[in-house]
């Protein structure tokens, strides 16, 4: 996630041409520097011992994905209402996520049917889908998805408001 502002600003400019000010290049290689950090956890020597898994490939393409989804939002025509474009999403989303689930719950193990796991799915489909994507969307219409792309740095902030009283976690 610490990826994705600079992934939005860098694939907008090659898209779109869209010109940096110097705060928005000192943004992008601060934020370069912070996932250098992050990874490296401080020191050079964990970058000898670096490996990618596959799952951190699909984390990348998943923050590409994010990115590039940011920046097409600018080509929704202007008629069309905020939760017209979410319905859309959700169609779509559940389309593609279907044989996924299909397949995880035939050839893994279901997902359990129980009152914690309904209450889950319920939160998580109203708070995490629709609410955010619905705030996602507003936020990238009014202030472009190179502004509003910096705001993915507050989903850990929310996470762990949100984990305290939630999950009582400490």
């Amino acid at each position: 996630n610490a990826l994705q502002p600079t992934m939005t600003v860098l694939l907008s400019w090659l898209v779109f041409r869209q010109r940096l000010i110097g705060l928005q290049v000192l943004g992008i290689l601060l934020g370069l520097v912070g996932v250098v950090v992050m990874i490296s956890q401080g020191s050079w020597q964990v970058f000898s011992t670096l490996a990618f898994n596959k799952a951190d490939v699909v984390a990348l393409l998943g923050v590409f994905g994010l990115a590039v989804y940011a920046i097409c939002l600018r080509w929704l025509p202007n008629g069309l209402k905020p939760l017209d474009v979410l319905f859309g999403i959700v169609v779509y989303g559940c389309v593609l996520l279907l044989p996924v689930y299909l397949v995880e719950t035939l050839a893994c193990k279901p997902v359990p049917f129980t009152p914690t796991t309904a209450t889950g799915v319920v939160v998580m489909g109203l708070f995490g889908s629709l609410i955010g994507n619905l705030a996602w969307n507003l936020g990238n219409q009014a202030l472009g998805p190179n502004r509003a792309s910096i705001f993915i740095n507050l989903i850990p902030v929310f996470g762990i408001l949100m984990a305290v009283p939630l999950l009582g976690e400490q």
